[in-house]
Parts: structure tokens; C-alpha cells; sequence
């Protein structure tokens, strides 16, 4: 061997440990951020679910592959999400919706499901990416809200006074019931 192929080898072997390094840090980061990620084929079928998700639901990779993943979701959401999914493969755009995921451990959390389409140069999808964010907080705080809005609305519509709340631009918000009622109006 001459001394050129020597260098072209030694040269080869050092992009191919170079970018093996690299390809172990591009797993860990997407293994360890705090999100599920994912890679679809064009269909909307997996490919790749990140080491978080399958933590999260217990099901191994050969579980979660192709659509396999569908497992992990809470039977109320399964259809509507279905349909959504197929609805934002069909449009080719970037989507999002919400549904509840199982844990290993049978409880269910609900996620905000966001998904981006990877097109080649002539604009053809090649794979779908997307994550999967916790927002089971936020569900909880605004069922909350609603809750303690109901609460609110059902204490003013008992006062047996005219009770209305208006804008800073004077137009009226809303009107109690005993208000409505005496002024001949309806809601």
C-alpha cells in the first residue's frame, strides 16, 4: 500500500469516528430531552419514537413501530385523533391536537401532539416529525377555571339584586338572571 492510501484511510477513519461521535450525541439529546419525539413515514405510520417515549408508556420499540403506538392511547381520544392525524397527512401542512396517553403504570396524561412534514427538493414529503408535550397541568388548571367560573356565575345569578358587569367601554359583559328577568330579556 503507498503512502497516498495510507492517508486516505487513516483520513476515512477519522470522519467515520467523527461522525460517529456525533451520531452519539444527536441520540443522547434526543433521547434525554424533556419530550417525546418522533419520526413518521409519509403515511403517518412510526418509524422512530424516542427512548423517553417508550419509557413513558412501557411498550418497546417493535410495539410502538408502524402504528403500534396507537396502544398507548386513551380509547375516548383513539378515534378523533385518527382522524385529525389523517386530516394533517392529507393537508401536508403542520398540525397539532391533544390527547391522552398512557403511562406504564395505566394512567393517562393528556399531551399537545405537534407534527412538521420533511419535504425533499421537489416537495414531496419524505417523513413527518413531531413532538409530544405534558400538558396535563394545563388541562387541570383549566377545568379549574371552568369549574370556578360556573361557581361565580351560579352565586351572581343568585343574588336577588341587578347585577351586570360592563367593559371600560360601558358595554354590558353579562347580566344576572334576576336583572335578565326584570328587564324582560334574555341571556
Amino acid at each position: 500500500m503507498d503512502r497516498t492510501c495510507e492517508g486516505n484511510t487513516a483520513g476515512l477513519e477519522k470522519l467515520l469516528e467523527e461522525s460517529q461521535r456525533r451520531e452519539g450525541q444527536l441520540r443522547i439529546l434526543v433521547d434525554t430531552i424533556p419530550t417525546f419525539a418522533w419520526r413518521s413515514s409519509p403515511d403517518g405510520s412510526r418509524e422512530f419514537l424516542n427512548q423517553r417515549w417508550h419509557e413513558y408508556t412501557g411498550l418497546s420499540p417493535e410495539d410502538g413501530h408502524d402504528w403500534g403506538w396507537t396502544a398507548a392511547i386513551h380509547a375516548d381520544d383513539l378515534g378523533p385523533l385518527q382522524r385529525r392525524w389523517q386530516k394533517i397527512i392529507a393537508s401536508a401542512e403542520p398540525g397539532e391536537l391533544e390527547a391522552r396517553i398512557r403511562r406504564f403504570d395505566g394512567e393517562y396524561r393528556w399531551f399537545l401532539i405537534r407534527a412538521v412534514p420533511k419535504r425533499d427538493k421537489q416537495g414531496n414529503i419524505v417523513n413527518w416529525y413531531g413532538s409530544n408535550v405534558d400538558i396535563e397541568d394545563r388541562k387541570r388548571t383549566e377545568e379549574k377555571l371552568r369549574q370556578s367560573e360556573i361557581e361565580l356565575e351560579q352565586i351572581v345569578n343568585t343574588i336577588a339584586q341587578l347585577v351586570i358587569f360592563l367593559s371600560p367601554n360601558g358595554s354590558a359583559l353579562h347580566a344576572n338572571t334576576f336583572l335578565l328577568q326584570y328587564a324582560g330579556l334574555s341571556p
